[in-house]
C-alpha cells in the first residue's frame, strides 16, 4: 500500500480522442501501467497510472491538454474489504477506484480518497 500520483487527462467525448492521447504519450519513454476512463457529457476524463507522472503531465501539457494530478492510494486487490473497512472506520471516504495491474502483473486496485495521508495512515495501522 503506498501513495502515488494519478494524471488525469480531459478530453472532448468524441471519436479519435483517446488515439490521439496514447499517440502523445507512446513516445517509449513513458510507460502508463493503468488507465481508466469516465464519461462524463460531451468530455471525458481519462485517469493515468504512469512511472514518472511529471514527466507525463509536462508532455501533455506541452501539446496544450488540460491536466491534473492528484495522489491516489495503490492497493493490492486481495486487500480491498479489509482496507474498505478501516477507511470507512476512519470516516475516510472512498471518491472512486478501478483496478489495474502493476509492471509485475499483479493485480492492484487504485482508490482516490477524500484524504490520502490520512487514509494511507489508517490502513497502514
Amino acid at each position: 500500500m503506498k501513495l502515488i500520483k494519478q494524471v488525469s487527462v480531459f478530453l472532448k467525448n468524441q471519436p479519435g480522442e483517446l488515439a490521439r492521447l496514447f499517440k502523445t504519450v507512446d513516445d517509449g519513454e513513458l510507460v502508463v501501467s493503468a488507465f481508466e476512463i469516465a464519461e462524463a457529457g460531451d468530455f471525458g476524463v481519462i485517469r493515468l497510472i504512469a512511472a514518472n507522472p511529471n514527466k507525463l503531465e509536462q508532455k501533455l501539457e506541452e501539446k496544450d491538454y488540460t491536466v491534473s494530478e492528484v495522489d491516489v492510494i495503490s492497493i493490492k486487490k486481495q486487500d480491498v474489504s479489509r482496507v474498505s473497512d478501516k477507511l470507512g472506520k476512519n470516516g475516510i471516504n472512498i471518491e472512486y477506484a478501478y483496478s489495474a495491474c502493476n509492471n509485475g502483473g499483479e493485480d492492484m486496485v487504485i482508490m482516490k480518497v477524500d484524504n490520502p495521508e490520512a487514509g494511507l495512515k489508517a490502513i497502514k495501522n
